[in-house]
This record gives C-alpha cells, sequence and structure tokens, in this order.
C-alpha cells in the first residue's frame, strides 16, 4: 500500500513536470449512478431456485471508470515509441478493478512505423474487441445490454503478456494479429467426469499456461464500418492438483474457438448493426447480469471463470441493433441479440436459447458530462434455461 502511494506521488510529479508536458497526458473516466437489477431462474436438478433484487449504486456502466497516462516520443522522421498505463477504478468504493491490479485495464509499451504498422506489448484489449467497439449500437457499453452478452470474445477481452500488430488505415481497411504468451486468466476445464476450476496459472514453460491468439480485418470509410474477427485459446498444458503444490497434466484438449462477422451502416438519421458469430469447443467469459453485477446467484457461461473448455461445447449468435442521434447533445442506442446452444449442447434440457433486448440513451450537458439511462431484459440468461436477468438505471459520466 505504501508502495503505491509513492508510486501515485511520482506519476503525478512526472506528468506534471514543464519537460513533459508535450508528450506525456493524464486522462480519465469517472461513471457513477444507481441501478435496480431482478433475478430469477427456476429449480432444476442440481440448481436451486433463484429469486431476488437489488438496488444500488454503480460504477463504470457507460465507460469504465478509469484513470491513465499516455505518452509518445519521436524517434525519427518515420519512428515514434509509446506507452499506456490505465487502472480501472471502481467509484463507489475506490477499489481497484481488473482484480487489483494497479494498471489492470491496459500496461503498453509500443513502437510505431508512420503510415505503415504499429507494435504493442504488454496487457491490452484483443483486436476482436477493437475492432467491434465501433460497431456494436452500445459501442461495448451497458452491462448485458452491450453485444458481449452473446459474443464473449468480443466481451472486452483483455490479456496479458499480449504481443500485437496493427496495420496503419490502407483507404479504411486496416489488419491486426496479436498473440498471448500468458493470458492471465482462470479457466473451467470440463470433459466427461473431469470438471476443474483453475486460477491463472505462472507455471515454467512454453505451453505451461493458457495462451491465445486474436486477428481480425476491419474496413471503415464513410458510412461503412464492417468486421471478421477470429479468436483461439490454447489451454494450459499444467494445472495444480487438489492440494495446489502438486502440478497435473490437463485432460482437456479442447480449445474455445471464436469468429464473427458484423457491421454497421450510418444512414445520417439513423446507424444500423448487425453480426454473427459462431463458438466452438468452450466459451468466451460472458456478462454477469444487469449492469455487469456477480453474486446474485445467476452464472456466466463460464461459470465465474475466464475461459471455459469443454469439447462440443458450441453456440451460435446473433445481434442487430441501430442507434440514433436525436440532437448533438442526445442520442439513443437499441440492441436486440440471441445466443442459441449448438454442437453438443442440442438436446440438452439445461440449455436454451438466450434472448436479450437492451437500450441506453445519453445527453451531454457540457463538452466533458453527460448524463445516461439504460435498461435490460435477458431470458434464458447465459444459456440457463429459465433464467431471467433485467435490469434499469442512471447515471452521470466526467471525463477528464
Amino acid at each position: 500500500m505504501f508502495f503505491r502511494k509513492v508510486l501515485l506521488l511520482a506519476v503525478v510529479a512526472l506528468v506534471t513536470s514543464p519537460a513533459l508536458a508535450d508528450s506525456v497526458r493524464l486522462y480519465g473516466i469517472i461513471d457513477t449512478g444507481l441501478a435496480y437489477v431482478r433475478v430469477s431462474q427456476d429449480a432444476s436438478e442440481g440448481q436451486r431456485a433463484v429469486s431476488g433484487s437489488q438496488t444500488g449504486m454503480t460504477s463504470g456502466v457507460q465507460s469504465g471508470s478509469r484513470w491513465g497516462m499516455r505518452g509518445i516520443e519521436r524517434l525519427s522522421e518515420n519512428w515514434d515509441a509509446s506507452f499506456a498505463l490505465e487502472a480501472g477504478v471502481d467509484s463507489a468504493t475506490g477499489q481497484s478493478l481488473q482484480g487489483g491490479r494497479l494498471f489492470g485495464r491496459q500496461a503498453t509499451l509500443g513502437l510505431m512505423r508512420r503510415g505503415y504498422f504499429e507494435v504493442l506489448a504488454g496487457r491490452q484489449i484483443t483486436v476482436s474487441t477493437l475492432y467491434f467497439v465501433p460497431i456494436d449500437p452500445l459501442n461495448l457499453n451497458f452491462g448485458q445490454a452491450n453485444m458481449g452478452a452473446s459474443f464473449g470474445s468480443v466481451n472486452t477481452v483483455r490479456y496479458d503478456s499480449l504481443i500485437q500488430f496493427q496495420t496503419e488505415d490502407w483507404n479504411g481497411l486496416r489488419a491486426g494479429i496479436g498473440y498471448s504468451f500468458n493470458t492471465g486468466q482462470s479457466a473451467l476445464y470440463q470433459s466427461g467426469t473431469f470438471s476443474e476450476k483453475v486460477p491463472a496459472s505462472e507455471f515454467f514453460g512454453t505451453s505451461a499456461n493458457m495462451r491465445a491468439v486474436t486477428a481480425g480485418v476491419q474496413y471503415s470509410s464513410g458510412p461503412w464500418d464492417v468486421a471478421i474477427t477470429y479468436d483461439r485459446v490454447f489451454g494450459a498444458s499444467s494445472l495444480p492438483d487438489i492440494s495446489g503444490s502438486q502440478v497435473v497434466a490437463n485432460p482437456v484438449s479442447a480449445s474455445p474457438t471464436a469468429w464473427i462477422l458484423g457491421a454497421s451502416y450510418d444512414f445520417g438519421v439513423i446507424r444500423v448493426a448487425g453480426a454473427f458469430g459462431r463458438t466452438y469447443d468452450g466459451a468466451f467469459t460472458g456478462q454477469h447480469v444487469g449492469h455487469g453485477v456477480a453474486g446474485s446467484g445467476l452464472e456466466t457461461i463460464t461459470k465465474g471463470q475466464g475461459m471455459r473448455f469443454t469439447p462440443g461445447f458450441d453456440s451460435q449468435s446473433v445481434m442487430l441493433g441501430f442507434a440514433i442521434p436525436i440532437d448533438e447533445d442526445s442520442n439513443l442506442m437499441f440492441s436486440a441479440q440471441v445466443m442459441q446452444p449448438k454442437g453438443s449442447l442440442v438436446g440438452n434440457d439445461f440449455y436454451a436459447t438466450q434472448r436479450i433486448v437492451g437500450m441506453a440513451y445519453t445527453y451531454a450537458i457540457s463538452r466533458r458530462t453527460n448524463l445516461y439511462l439504460w435498461g435490460s431484459y435477458g431470458e434464458n440468461f447465459q444459456m440457463a434455461r429459465s433464467a431471467k436477468s433485467g435490469g434499469v438505471g442512471a447515471g452521470v459520466r466526467y471525463l477528464f
């Protein structure tokens, strides 16, 4: 704790130094509101009935509350170096997010060849997440209302130890590919009678920990935004045993794989968007209920873990939505999405097609501050039959 306070004081001194004022920028967002969320689920074999509601303060509904620093240095006529350090904050409690990491949202160092490409290394969002922010009508915000509830591979996925290559914009077209040497995520490994929840590992060995590939192509020009993305995660070859003192081989060979094709078109008076995708042999973490709260009794598709590795655990997802700029200060956004069980889940009475509708309204009261309203309702939440999740809320977002 003392180290963190000293570090923060040093950061403030650095970013306010006149010598660095042109190259380092301190920024952030504080997003705080109130929400009502209600959940329910019928009792089934091995599952108790769930019923409850909660009214409380929220943080990061429209945009995750954060503070960070970005810097860039011109190395030569054609080359730049850059860095980004970004910390997630729960504005309702003051606690650090992303598992308590100091810079859990982003910690990267990069090199850029102006006009050609950029390479970033460190903790960062995936190519897929980056490319679908402008396509999703809710910009991957507002909790279960955004497409991340049905398309887990773009549910604001962040990996540790990720090296990512991005081309520059070539007449609206760009491409990206990244590889994580250790995602830093927990996992549910499930196959046959074997089922184990495993925390993020730091074992020695190239394949001992969970690794991932993320890639995509994006076209953005005029009214069009189009993207196709691909993600594949490789399970850790080593797992801790029940005691935690020994290491055993991972018996699950599944590698969760997802691809998504999506597009949006801006008619001026309305922007229309759609997406279609498939996921095989597992799942990427899904949204918690409402605005992302945990502890309701309804589980995510990954049972609370970052990834799920299960052979034949497949799904198909579709999203349709729109965004309407009512005037220069206000916007209305709407999304409808489904996630349908496929593969070995077909015919399993526990699983059913998830259906979620959501909407949000934002109103700018100044250049830095806006108000928002949101609401969402889902049936068969996270494909669990009879699970329902609904919520409404309002909040204020301030940018600095």
